[in-house]
C-alpha cells in the first residue's frame, strides 16, 4: 500500500487494526464474484449508489442476490440495474430523505461524499462528510441496522511525509479533514458495540464518467489522445492503483465479513505515475 499523491505520503503497509491502522487488502487476494455472500443482511442501503464506484457496487450486491436500495440524486448512470432496485430520491444531507431510505434495511453501505476538487462554499465539505454522516449514524442506531460500511479514502491514513510547499508543511485539504471527522464518528459507532467497518480506496480508475472522483482514468484519456503534455517531477514516487470494480467488491466483502471496528486499504497495483502512463 501506498499513497496517492506522489511524494506526500508514506509507504510502508499498514497490517494492524486499530485507531490509524489499516489491514492491506490486495485485489490480487480477493475472491471472484458472484460468491455466496454469507453474512450478508439485506435489504442493504447503497448511498452515493449513481457515482463512479457505487454503481459496481450495485451491480455486485445483485450479482450475489442482494435486495437493493439506492439513494441517489439522478437515477440514469444506473441504467439497466435501476429496474431491480429500490430507489430513494433526493439528497443525503436532508433528514427526511435519510429516514425513508435507512427505514427496514440491516445492511448501509455510505458511499456518498463530497470529493470535489472546487465547491461554491467550503461548507460543503463538512455537511456532506461530517454532518450527513453524524445524522445517518444516528438513524441507524435506531432502525435496527446491523452492518455497515464507511467509504472513506487513503488520504486519511498515516503515516506521513511532511512535503514542503512554499518552504511550509504540506496543509490536510478540507476534504481530508472532513472525511477524517466523519471516520472518528463511525468509530464511535463501531467503540458502542455496532458492527461498521472502514474502507479505505487508493487511486481508483476505471470506466465511468470522467469526474474528480475518475481523476486518474482522466489522465490516462488525456495521454492516450496526446494532450497530456506536462508532468510534474515527482521524482519517481510510488503510489497504488486499483480498479473501481475491485475497490467495489472489497467494499461488499467488507460489509459480507469484516470485522467490527477495522479499517480496510483497497489497494492494486504499485507503480510510479511514468510506470502507470507506460502500461497505457
Amino acid at each position: 500500500m501506498t499513497a496517492p499523491t506522489p511524494g506526500s505520503r508514506g509507504r510502508s503497509p499498514l497490517p494492524e487494526r486499530g485507531e490509524g491502522r489499516a489491514r492491506a487488502v490486495s485485489s490480487k487476494h480477493m475472491p471472484a464474484f458472484p460468491e455466496p455472500l454469507d453474512r450478508l443482511p439485506d435489504p442493504v442501503l447503497v448511498t452515493g449508489a449513481s457515482g463512479f464506484i457505487g454503481r459496481h457496487v450495485v451491480r455486485h450486491l445483485l450479482d450475489g442476490g442482494r435486495r437493493v436500495r439506492v439513494l441517489v440524486r439522478h437515477t440514469e448512470p444506473l441504467g439497466p440495474m435501476l429496474d431491480q432496485v429500490e430507489v430513494v430520491r433526493g439528497d443525503v444531507g436532508d433528514a427526511a430523505t435519510v429516514d425513508r431510505a435507512v427505514a427496514g434495511v440491516r445492511t448501509i453501505m455510505h458511499l456518498a461524499a463530497c470529493a470535489r476538487a472546487w465547491v461554491r462554499s467550503m461548507d460543503e465539505y463538512e455537511q456532506v462528510n461530517v454532518r450527513a454522516v453524524r445524522y445517518l449514524l444516528d438513524v441507524a442506531r435506531t432502525s435496527g441496522v446491523e452492518r455497515l460500511v464507511h467509504v472513506s479514502t487513503i488520504l486519511t491514513l498515516p503515516p506521513y511525509t511532511p512535503a514542503s510547499v512554499n518552504h511550509g508543511a504540506q496543509r490536510e485539504t478540507p476534504y481530508e479533514r472532513t472525511k477524517r471527522e466523519g471516520e472518528r464518528l463511525v468509530l464511535a459507532y463501531a467503540a458502542e458495540g455496532r458492527h461498521a467497518v472502514i474502507v479505505h480506496p487508493t487511486r481508483v480508475y476505471g470506466p465511468g464518467p470522467l469526474t474528480d472522483a475518475n481523476a486518474v482514468t482522466k489522465s490516462i484519456v488525456l495521454y492516450a489522445r496526446g494532450r497530456l503534455r506536462v508532468r510534474l517531477d515527482d521524482g519517481d514516487a510510488q503510489a497504488n492503483y486499483v480498479l473501481a470494480d475491485d475497490v467495489a467488491r472489497g467494499i461488499v466483502l467488507a460489509a459480507d465479513r469484516g470485522h467490527a471496528g477495522a479499517r480496510y486499504v483497497l489497494g492494486g497495483e504499485n507503480a510510479t505515475y511514468r510506470e502507470f502512463l507506460g502500461r497505457v
